[in-house]
């Protein structure tokens, strides 16, 4: 981690007081609680709340309070009175649920702000959902496991932003699309070229994508 717990609890908590969020002491409180729990979970914390888009660091920090408000209060309720008990809960709140619910808020969030969906916020978290599971079982790393590859979670929301049901294809041809997508400088156009001709075939996007950028470049007089 870059950044320490005080200054991560400033970003993460960001002045707000809303429902589901401790206060600012509760918030770093609950970090630490995390930091003796699930260390690896402050990385993708922090990255997802200080990287990418104004909305998608929204949306994280959003996630992130809901979860810490539930920490907290089971550090200092459950927790008080019986600390196994309440190290247990703060454990299973920190499971998959909650790298899926982050991950998929942030993701989401970095690709819309390229590409307007044409699945709804849940219908996406389902569908990315499965297909993770599909490629889990064909050996392909777990999207929802540590340590988070932030760019297979890209790849994969291009891939539902396509409006194509992921199943179509084989576990293969998901995966070279999702690191394809997720590390292109250009994701629209990966998602509007991959829409239009209802495929995920990498050397035809990729030609047809440069097809399009020598006129724009030719105008621009960069060629």
């Amino acid at each position: 981690m870059a950044l320490s717990l005080a200054e991560l609890a400033v970003i993460v908590h960001d002045n707000h007081n809303d429902e589901h969020s401790p206060d600012l002491a509760g918030t770093e409180l609950a970090l630490r609680v995390l930091e003796q729990q699930e260390p690896e979970s402050l990385g993708l914390i922090e990255y997802c709340v200080t990287t990418g888009h104004d909305e998608s660091r929204k949306a994280a920090r959003l996630r992130v309070r809901s979860v810490l408000d539930s920490v907290h209060h089971a550090y200092t309720g459950v927790g008080a009175k019986d600390g196994k008990i309440g190290w247990a809960y703060c454990r299973f709140l920190m499971g998959h649920h909650f790298v899926q619910n982050l991950m998929l808020a942030w993701s989401y969030n970095q690709v819309q702000q390229f590409h307007s969906f044409v699945q709804g916020f849940y219908d996406v978290g389902r569908i990315i959902d499965e297909e993770a599971q599909r490629l889990s079982d064909h050996g392909f790393p777990n999207l929802h496991d540590y340590f988070v590859n932030h760019n297979d979670w890209i790849g994969m929301a291009a891939l539902v932003a396509t409006g194509m049901d992921p199943q179509g294809f084989t576990p293969q041809q998901v995966q070279d699309f999702i690191e394809y997508a997720g590390t292109h400088n250009n994701i629209a156009a990966v998602i509007d070229t991959a829409a239009e001709r209802k495929m995920i075939d990498l050397s035809t996007i990729e030609g047809l994508i440069h097809q399009r950028d020598v006129p724009t470049a030719m105008r621009c007089g960069t060629l």
